[in-house]
Order: structure tokens, then C-alpha cells, then sequence
């Protein structure tokens, strides 16, 4: 510093020139400086040769735009020159800010990295694929936790020999009034945690709950977001889906499918058991379907009436409706060939006198 000070005078015997001069090269200087040791830094990483952790580094180094190595410059600058107390003190506050800011986003990069390397290793451990819902679910809790310890480790700096005890008092104060306005909103937050750690459902599963259906998009703090069959988004707050039934249709394989239908008593035994095969055979045909049980379930005052339980083998719901669709059109041509028609129920009439 003393041989720079010395070519300055050789340059420039002003001092108030001397003085902008050594300001703008330490301003710049560290600017420079800083510079070199990132990309240093950068270059040493980038040659470890693996595609995440380069990726990381790069959404890294992404965070250092040209306000970053300014703040640097003017932090270098005031550690060289002698200003008052209170400028310095409003500058070490602002670059304390400033740099805080940039440590969050960077460990905020760093977070979701491990996050989604820790999800994805257990997720291919288990049998289930990746659910991304987890994965931001965690990263955005981090984050609210990473801001707050970073507010609190800086609030000493910000506000030396202040009276920290009565600003955290308030926090809390204000922290307890927000938390009563806030209820609901509180208590989807709490209810997203008992969805990610349950699990009943994950983004892409279709579920069903007593009014609402559809296929799970989004998996939020506040709500869960579905895509229904008609097209159009629902939005369920967390809270009502821990409080409610859901079917959940992911894990199903196949769809079973009863009915039921009466004859009446003036046809044969023959006949009956002619029925009983003709739907074993209409049912056994079909590529999807699998016979549970054809059976003569009760003899009414009125009719016989059968139970006919079978299985669609598939998932798909367009499947369930074809294969039950084609099966009841097969059984009604059948009884239409041998003459034979279904009971009608009759209603009971009471008639009553009027006095």
C-alpha cells in the first residue's frame, strides 16, 4: 500500500486526486480480485467431471451478477479509507445485507441439490418412482428455515448493542397475532405436512374424494391442485383432504363389476340353467373380462333372481365401461333369442277412504 501510495505522488501531487485514484483501484482492485478467485474456484470444481455437481456450480456462480462484486468493491473501500463512524457503520450494514442475500441463494442452490440426490437415492431403493411433489415440498420448508436462521445470525451485526431482546419479543408478538388471522392458512400448512409424510396420494395418481376427482398435478404448502376428466382445475385446501375419504385409483389393477336381474317363475329348470351358461360363456370370451360367479342368488314371492359378479382386467376406466357395455348387449341378444324378458318391478299402491 505504501509503494502505491508512493507512484500516486509521483503521478499526481493533488491529494484529493490521490485520494479518487486509490478509491477507484481498491474499488475496482477487489472487484478484480474477487473475480479470479471464483473463477478459480469454478474451474477447480467443473474438473471433478460430474454432470450434477457441474450443474450445481453453474446455478452457483449464476447468483454472482456484477451487484455482487460491487458490493465487494465498495466493502474494500471503506475498510481502506478513514470515514466517519456512522457512514462506515451504514456501509458494513448494507454489504452485510448484501452478501447475506447472496450466501442464501447460493446455499438455497446447494439445498435442493442435496434434497432431490437424497429423494431420488431412497426413491430407487423402494419400488415407487420419484415424486418431484416431495422434493419441493422439502425445498421450500428449508428455505423458510434457511431465511430465519440467516435473519438471526445477521441481526447481531445490523444492530450492535441494540436491544435484541425487545425486537425479538415483538417478532414473537407479531408472530402470535399473525398466526391467529392466519388459522386456516396454518392449518393446510400442517396438513401438507401429514400428506408428504403419509403419502395417501402423489402427483399423478387420479384419487376421489366424497364431491371432487381427478388427476393429482400439484402438491402445494396451502392446497393440492387437480386435473378432473372434464378438463378443468380444482383446487382442495390440505386441510379438507386429511379430513375426508380419497380413493385412490393408482394401485389398481382391476375393476370388478355385479348386477343383478330377475325372471320370472313360468320358465324351466332347463331354461335357468341355459342362462347360467350362456352368461358364463359371454363373459368367458372376452379378452378383459374374468367370470367371478353366475348364480341363482334369491327366489322372491315375484321372481328368481340372479347375481352375476366378474372382474375387467385393467386399470383403465375407458376398458371397465367397453367390456361391461359389450357383455350387457351380448346378454340382451341372448334372452332376446330365447324369448325371454326381464321382471318389472311394481310398486305397491295403497289406497285409503276418505271418511
Amino acid at each position: 500500500m505504501t509503494e502505491l501510495l508512493m507512484l500516486l505522488e509521483k503521478i499526481s501531487p493533488n491529494s484529493q486526486l490521490r485520494q479518487i485514484l486509490l478509491g477507484l483501484i481498491v474499488f475496482f482492485g477487489a472487484q478484480i480480485v474477487s473475480l479470479g478467485i471464483v473463477k478459480l474456484t469454478k474451474q477447480v470444481l467443473l474438473k471433478i467431471n460430474h454432470q450434477k455437481i457441474t450443474d450445481l456450480v453453474l446455478r452457483i456462480s449464476g447468483h454472482l451478477n456484477i451487484f455482487f462484486y460491487q458490493t465487494l468493491g465498495i466493502f474494500a473501500v471503506s475498510r481502506v479509507f478513514d470515514i466517519p463512524d456512522l457512514v462506515y457503520q451504514w456501509v458494513g450494514r448494507c454489504v452485510i445485507l448484501s452478501l447475506s442475500y447472496f450466501v442464501i441463494l447460493m446455499l438455497q442452490e446447494i439445498l435442493e441439490y442435496l434434497i432431490v440426490a437424497v429423494l431420488r437415492r431412497n426413491y430407487v431403493d423402494s419400488s415407487r418412482s420419484f415424486d418431484p411433489a416431495a422434493g419441493h415440498f422439502l425445498y421450500s420448508v428449508s428455505r423458510v428455515v434457511l431465511w430465519i436462521m440467516v435473519f438471526a445470525s445477521v441481526l447481531p451485526y445490523l444492530y450492535p448493542g441494540g436491544n435484541l431482546a425487545g425486537i425479538i419479543t415483538a417478532f414473537g408478538v407479531t408472530g402470535i397475532a399473525v398466526g391467529f388471522a392466519m388459522q386456516s392458512v396454518l392449518s393446510d400448512i400442517i396438513a401438507s405436512f401429514s400428506i408428504y409424510l403419509d403419502k395417501p396420494f402423489e402427483v399423478g395418481d387420479f384419487i376421489e374424494t366424497k364431491e371432487d376427482g381427478g388427476t393429482v398435478i400439484r402438491i402445494g404448502l396451502r392446497s393440492t391442485r387437480l386435473r378432473s376428466l372434464l378438463g378443468e382445475e380444482i383446487v382442495i385446501p390440505n386441510r379438507e383432504l386429511t379430513t375426508v375419504r380419497i380413493h385412490n385409483f393408482k394401485l389398481l389393477e382391476r375393476r370388478r363389476v355385479r348386477f343383478e336381474f330377475g325372471l320370472e317363475y313360468f320358465n324351466s329348470a332347463s331354461v335357468h340353467e341355459k342362462i347360467i351358461e350362456t352368461i358364463t360363456e359371454i363373459i368367458s370370451v372376452k379378452k378383459l373380462a374374468t367370470l367371478d360367479r353366475a348364480v341363482i342368488k334369491e327366489l322372491t314371492e315375484t321372481k328368481i333372481k340372479y347375481e352375476v359378479v366378474f372382474y375387467v382386467e385393467s386399470d383403465k376406466y375407458d376398458d371397465y365401461a367397453r367390456v361391461q357395455h359389450e357383455i350387457y348387449i351380448d346378454i340382451l341378444k341372448s334372452f332376446e333369442g330365447l324369448g325371454l324378458y326381464f321382471t318389472v318391478a311394481v310398486e305397491p299402491v295403497k289406497i285409503t277412504s276418505r271418511k
